[in-house]
């Protein structure tokens, strides 16, 4: 529980822009959830969550054992990423300058 409130307090300040770090222990779930999101699926209406079925693919695919609470907190990480996704550009601070692992994490 306490993993997945940091790294999704990790990820939301990446988005913001503000310095950051994954938590100790959280690598994994941190590339899981960076791999998944590239591959993730848009429409018309904007980008589509990450389905519990890719996150289990990805698992058996990748042999990474995850628990039930590790895939909960990538799933927690989806939705402040798609929340962010939602806000008008105005409301998407630039506090630090934009990188190419920030620009790569961001939009996949």
């Amino acid at each position: 529980m306490r993993l997945r409130k940091h790294l999704c307090n990790a990820l939301e300040a990446a988005l913001y822009r503000r310095s950051f770090t994954i938590p100790a222990g959280g690598e994994p779930i941190w590339e899981a959830f960076l791999r998944l999101s590239r591959a993730r699926r848009h429409h018309a209406a904007g980008p589509e969550a990450i389905s519990h079925q890719e996150i289990l693919a990805y698992c058996r695919c990748c042999r990474i054992p995850f628990a039930p609470h590790h895939i909960e907190a990538i799933e927690a990480m989806d939705e402040v990423w798609l929340e962010w996704t939602r806000k008008p550009k105005d409301q998407k601070t630039e506090t630090l300058p934009l990188t190419a692992a920030l620009f790569d994490f961001s939009f996949g």
